[in-house]
């Protein structure tokens, strides 16, 4: 969500922040993130995983400007694009009724990403002179709701996945409140 709204609100050069910070987020979700999800017993799962070496290969092919052929790169773009349904399709399987929300944790969960990114960036005082040194994808980001992927790795690592749905469900119907207010102090 957080490249279509970087596009949308700063153009391409927002997207290409955001892009970036996408990158860097997901390459640390997938490794840290699992290491601490898995513990420090198993840290070999990291190296496992594709999308370490996707991360890895995607740079190198930009930094060398290297261009995929369109007969490899439509059919990856295709299975790449039905990813989120997949991702979609697990959470609501995982939120199958509505009993499965844990509210007080998500609550908190929630309002700790969504409204409190947002607070922390007027206290700070978004002035010209701070943006210059902040890009405003990296706000928009930290504005946005938990990732789908986040209980996804949560059920794989048997680490509360209902806790996790909850706070994805939950920080995306705030997210609706949110995003516009942070639209209307950045812009």
């Amino acid at each position: 969500m957080g490249i279509p709204l970087a596009l949308f609100a700063f153009g391409p050069p927002g997207m290409q922040q955001a892009t970036l910070l996408f990158v860097i987020i997901s390459f640390f979700q997938y490794s840290l993130g699992i290491y601490i999800l898995n513990g420090p017993g198993n840290w070999i799962e990291i190296f496992r995983l594709p999308l370490i070496y996707a991360t890895i290969a995607g740079l190198s092919f930009n930094l060398g400007q290297i261009r995929i052929p369109e007969l490899i790169f439509q059919p990856l773009s295709l299975l790449g694009q039905s990813m989120l349904p997949l991702m979609l399709v697990s959470l609501g399987y995982r939120l199958h009724d509505f009993r499965s929300l844990q509210w007080g944790h998500a609550v908190g969960g929630a309002l700790l990403r969504n409204p409190w990114w947002i607070c922390c960036q007027v206290y700070r005082g978004e002035s010209s002179r701070s943006r210059r040194h902040q890009p405003a994808s990296v706000t928009l980001y930290g504005s946005l709701p938990a990732a789908a992927m986040n209980s996804i790795l949560t059920e794989k690592f048997s680490q509360d996945p209902n806790l996790a749905a909850s706070i994805v469900v939950l920080s995306t119907f705030l997210s609706v409140l949110t995003i516009p207010l942070l639209f209307w102090l950045i812009l």
